[in-house]
């Protein structure tokens, strides 16, 4: 689910709120009609492929994880600031010397940070205007994303 991020110092002009308040329409969009327990939301969407010793997962929308506490993550990698949907996950230290091994893939949610944007504070003009803020860099959107464990 995508949620909007605010931070002092952050000048909120037009621009702003109004895609701001699209993560914030789109992430109750993607909750509503979700009510079930939890489990995979179309596990039908995940391609699977096998090279050698490292299994692939591309995770494409719409495949989520709906988690008990009511969270629904969708696969968007582990790295802030980009979105990847495919996962490699290495199975060599699973491959028995003799007969068969079960193996079982588990997600966990985090929040992975979007959006990248400098701060620059309120512009001149502006009664919160101050000369002496220290523009930075700032994620203004958070998502829960997916690790395969």
């Amino acid at each position: 689910m995508r949620t909007a991020q605010f931070i002092n110092g952050q000048y909120l002009d037009q621009t702003a709120l109004n895609l701001l308040a699209g993560d914030a329409a789109s992430g109750i969009r993607q909750a509503v009609g979700t009510w079930a327990l939890p489990g995979l939301v179309h596990p039908e969407a995940i391609a699977w492929s096998v090279s050698g010793s490292t299994l692939t997962a591309n995770c494409a929308y719409p495949f989520a994880v709906q988690f008990e506490g009511g969270i629904i993550a969708t696969a968007l990698g582990t790295t802030p600031g980009t979105s990847g949907s495919t996962y490699n996950i290495q199975l060599s230290g699973f491959i028995p010397t003799a007969g068969s091994q079960a193996v079982y893939i588990n997600a966990s949610y985090f929040s992975l940070g979007q959006t990248q944007e400098t701060v620059v504070g309120p512009p001149q003009g502006n009664p919160a205007f101050n000369p002496t803020f220290a523009p930075f860099n700032f994620y203004t959107e958070q998502v829960d994303s997916i690790a395969v464990l």
